[in-house]
């Protein structure tokens, strides 16, 4: 009898997706949409939904849905001229921190009760929303990073990789930027030994700015301040906006150290590098403690297609999503517990 019940709750969000016929999705996680939305499509292939979706940096897509939430909320949402209104985003995939914000800001709204009895349930507190306003699709490793080839070949004669620092104090230490200047691979100049994300500017994004707070809860604020102080001091990071283009750098060989990166622009580094060999590996420091950023989705209170992005939202953490973004998409841990990777992550 439950599951009858399950199935005409289904079948009405298929019903209210079908009316929609549109579906707006704003994410910062370009691979990731295209992927979900491919197979969103090919689910759902007989209700005839138009998708439409950008991938950009997520303090600009947070700035987008507030301004066309705005502008946007006094327009009719039935009648012929529906279908091509202007609106905001339906769903939004962002990091962790984002949603958090925007949930805050009144900016999201509740999901259905279909979807957190099947799925919600299932996922951990830490990884959702307590009134359900969004939730992780994926988890993803963050950490420090160095470029392995580039070390070896500066510091050969000290034992190459035996000689990387072990915690967060050697990681600062000065004695890195005597590199500074010189040229490491492919004829690459190294302009700093270390790179971070912008901590003062977020005209693209926050991740830097989020890890190191998150750090400071588990080290103390003490040893937090102190630390801060010594790399601003001892290193002097060349800081990114974007953190794309500051694993691209490193993977160059413009840096040798960089913080924070994700296992997924892990490899997005190694993509842009000239190395045959080596890349950009994480650089496990014992004095901090494993980190992981969760990659959410949530519903925005002004989308006009709520139908479709409870259907949409309902896929994503179902066990078939999830069990192909664990077979498909390396460094991204699905959220969903029990699902099986094609991965190790350790």
């Amino acid at each position: 009898m439950a599951q009858g019940y399950e199935n005409l709750e289904l079948k009405e969000m298929e019903r209210a997706a079908k009316e929609d016929g549109k579906l707006i999705i704003y994410a910062s996680l370009r691979g990731v949409l295209q992927n979900s939305v491919k197979a969103f499509r090919k689910k759902y292939e007989h209700l005839n939904l138009h998708v439409e979706y950008i991938s950009s940096h997520p303090v600009p897509i947070e700035r987008r849905i507030e301004r066309e939430a705005e502008l946007f909320k006094d327009l009719p949402s039935d009648g012929d001229n529906r279908h091509i209104e202007p609106g905001t985003a339906d769903v939004v995939i962002m990091p962790q921190f984002m949603l958090i914000q925007m949930t805050n800001k009144g900016m999201l709204r509740e999901c259905n009760s279909y979807i957190k009895k099947t799925h919600l349930k299932l996922w951990p507190d830490i990884i959702k929303n307590e009134k359900a306003t969004w939730a992780a699709m994926a988890v993803e490793p963050t950490g420090v990073v160095y470029n392995d080839a580039l070390f070896n070949k500066l510091y050969a004669d000290k034992g190459g990789l035996d000689y990387l620092p072990t915690t967060f104090d050697e990681y600062v230490d000065p004695k890195w930027t005597e590199v500074n200047g010189k040229i490491g691979i492919a004829g690459q100049k190294i302009q700093t030994s270390h790179a971070i994300q912008s901590l003062v500017r977020f005209p693209e994004g926050k991740m830097g700015f989020y890890y190191l707070i998150s750090l400071k809860e588990h080290i103390g604020e003490s040893k937090w301040t102190e630390l801060m102080k010594l790399m601003a001091k001892n290193v002097a990071p060349a800081t990114y906006e974007c953190l794309l283009h500051m694993t691209h750098n490193l993977g160059l060989g413009q840096h040798v150290f960089g913080l924070p990166a994700t296992l997924r622009k892990q490899g997005m580094g190694d993509d842009y590098s000239y190395m045959r060999e080596g890349g950009l590996k994480p650089l496990v420091l014992t004095d901090i403690p494993p980190s992981a950023i969760a990659r959410c989705a949530g519903l925005t209170a002004a989308g006009k297609n709520k139908g479709a992005a409870e259907l949409f939202f309902n896929f994503i953490c179902s066990s078939d999503w999830q069990n192909e973004l664990g077979r498909t998409l390396d460094g991204m841990v699905p959220a969903r517990p029990g699902t099986v990777t094609e991965y190790w992550v350790s």
